[in-house]
């Protein structure tokens, strides 16, 4: 049987037989024909990407950022290698077919990357899933005919209740299921219709309606069970986890530790039919975040960061409705999370810090999108950026600086608000029969007061504290807990050890700002508004919301956690289409343009792009660029039809 080096070997054969009478043009095409395969095919050239076992592009790119080369004609300047159709086996396998057979080896070293789903009216749809070379990866398509879904391959038909409110897609003004034959601009203010090519149909937490894995099987979240599912994605925070599936969200004042496989938490009913939803949606641990405010604070949406590297887990909520003041609360010495742990045991009340500030531009008193939801992300410098989404007027980008780390770097006016906020009982002790009395070090400026409080006592053990007064001038840097002796004298008891936390003063400074049109919709409607998706290694944030309405164009930036820096991502002032954003890679992104995708040969239509950073990597818009690849991808209904993306984690 011939191999790979040897059919390689009969092309260079050929070559140099042809090149004597070849005209001009295809001794160009032989000559790069050469260069891209050398004289010895033992030895790839490494300038393109050899499907065996090459490392890099011809720019000197790893893996993941190298796109397919299709072409039978031309040379293209982008890599690839060997373009791969798969095909399924009567085994069950994912075999890799060319002119020649494939290893099993090459199936496994592709990582699935992002599903492109279609599907129009009563005819047929599907999905491609693509790896990191933009390879098809794997196919599934569906075909509907009187009512039904047929799988191929998967299964039989699927009639009756659950072909009509589950997976067919040519009833019911199914706009709000599979169909992608409408695009997003259809009832864009309206909530009635949910467009699965909208940009609000994506978030951190994958696509709100159709599910896809590894395996490529595409699951869907039927009727309210989906359409509820969307508040995950403005929920969801920009959180460093140590498992892809995992996901963290601030839904009130509740932080949740969820997975993405699961309904979410505002599911309660399948509306089709009012049968209760058996599946689990509790999330697998919760923490209550508390102030010490006399007021209760407002809820808050998707507002909290954690970031692994300086351990330290960040929300953040509205003082008091109306007000442009916010106070966040900053766990310290979180050193991970992971899908297992319980938070109760990483967000421990004394290792909190509490940091006031005055939201500067974006804030609107208006509607609660635009108070309540930020979103938020903590970068390796300490600095935190943070977006709001100002209906109808303009989508904004801000940070809160270190000042508060360091009361020589405050403005005087805010020095003095250096309290302590709040004394927690490290250990009740025990053989109380009185409350000891306790004192608080003075703050290290002598300008500064000291703080005071009392403790309450029952059945010999202490159980609450009050702070009297929080003194001034302390300073985070010097004293983040001041120190608190205790005195037992006569109470009968010992052990009791109790720690000081402090507030402190925040600077909010706005960096950008990009115009929306007029209306836009948040919160204030239901799950929409702006939105996060992280990158698969967690450390690039891309913030965005939509242009118009409910789910036309895109606003954003990007946030580089490891060089505190931030850019401007995909803007695109598009009133008819969706946008939508996935991860891509380990750093990089994919930007989706939900148009018409019908025509591939059609400039104004099949558009997809690659986002990603060249030298020097510093995270500012000199290193990030973005290349159209939407031309070099496919879809599985080859009609008029605005097709989604779909994330796979």
């Amino acid at each position: 049987m011939a191999t790979f080096n040897s059919i390689k070997q009969k092309l260079i054969d050929r070559v140099y037989n042809l090149a004597g009478f070849a005209n001009a043009a295809d001794t160009n095409f032989l000559a790069k024909a050469l260069d891209q395969i050398e004289s010895n095919p033992q030895h790839p050239y490494l300038g393109r990407v050899n499907i065996e076992n090459a490392e890099l592009n011809e720019d000197g790119l790893d893996r993941e950022r190298a796109t397919q080369s299709t072409s039978t004609s031309v040379i293209s300047p982008l890599g690839g290698g060997v373009h791969r159709e798969q095909q399924t086996r009567s085994d069950g396998e994912m075999g890799t077919y060319t002119n020649y057979q494939n290893n099993k080896g090459q199936r496994d070293e592709a990582k699935p990357q992002f599903s492109i789903w279609s599907a129009h009216s009563n005819y047929t749809g599907g999905s491609i899933t693509y790896d990191q070379y933009f390879r098809p990866y794997e196919r599934r398509q569906y075909k509907t005919q009187g009512g039904h879904w047929y799988t191929g391959g998967d299964g039989g038909d699927t009639t009756s209740l659950y072909s009509s409110h589950h997976k067919n897609w040519g009833a019911h003004n199914n706009h709000c299921w599979l169909k992608t034959g409408c695009h997003a601009t259809s009832s864009n203010t309206s909530t009635g219709e949910q467009h699965p090519s909208g940009t609000d149909a994506v978030g951190e937490v994958g696509h709100y309606r159709i599910k896809m894995g590894h395996g490529a099987m595409p699951t869907s979240r039927f009727h309210d069970y989906g359409n509820a599912f969307r508040y995950e994605n403005v929920e969801a925070g920009s959180c460093d986890l140590d498992h892809r599936q995992s996901y963290m969200k601030y839904q009130g004042h509740y932080v949740h530790l969820r997975e993405k496989w699961m309904p979410g938490t505002h599911v309660t009913w399948a509306s089709h039919d009012a049968w209760a939803m058996y599946e689990y949606r509790g999330s697998p641990s919760m923490y209550e975040i508390t102030y010490n405010e006399a007021t209760t604070v407002e809820s808050g949406y998707g507002t909290l960061t954690y970031n692994k590297t300086r351990e330290e887990f960040v929300v953040a909520n509205q003082l008091a409705d109306g007000s442009a003041g916010y106070i966040m609360k900053i766990f310290t010495n979180v050193p991970k999370i992971d899908r297992l742990t319980c938070l109760e045991d990483v967000l421990l009340e004394e290792n909190a810090v509490y940091v006031k500030f005055s939201w500067g531009s974006g804030f609107n008193s208006a509607n609660a999108e635009s108070q309540r939801c930020g979103k938020f992300t903590l970068v390796d410098d300490g600095q935190i950026y943070a977006t709001m989404m100002n209906l109808s007027n303009n989508y904004n980008l801000g940070k809160i600086d270190n000042t508060w780390r360091d009361k020589s770097t405050q403005s005087t006016g805010d020095q003095p608000n250096n309290k302590v906020y709040r004394l927690i009982i490290t250990k009740p002790g025990k053989g109380y029969t009185s409350a000891p009395t306790f004192s608080i070090a003075t703050p290290a400026d002598v300008s500064g007061t000291q703080a005071t409080g009392t403790v309450t006592v029952a059945n010999g053990r202490g159980t609450d504290t009050t702070v009297v007064d929080g003194g001034s001038h302390y300073d985070y840097s010097v004293e983040p807990n001041p120190v608190v002796t205790i005195d037992n004298g006569s109470t009968g008891g010992t052990g009791m050890e109790i720690k000081a936390v402090l507030v402190t003063i925040g600077a909010f400074s706005a960096l950008d700002s990009q115009s929306l049109n007029s209306p836009t919709y948040g919160r204030d409607s239901g799950p929409y508004g702006q939105r996060i998706v992280m990158s698969r290694n967690k450390q690039i944030v891309y913030h965005y919301c939509q242009y118009y309405g409910l789910r036309c164009g895109m606003r954003s930036w990007i946030i580089d956690k490891k060089n505190s820096e931030w850019t401007q991502g995909e803007s695109n002032s598009d009133n008819s289409y969706g946008w939508q954003v996935v991860a891509f890679g380990e750093e990089d992104f994919y930007v989706h343009h939900g148009d018409n995708w019908d025509n591939p040969d059609d400039g104004s239509q099949h558009h997809g792009y690659v986002w990603y950073q060249v030298a020097p990597h510093d995270g500012t818009s000199t290193s990030w660029k973005n290349n159209m690849i939407g031309k070099h991808l496919d879809i599985m209904a080859h009609t008029t039809n605005y097709p989604c993306v779909v994330p796979i984690f």
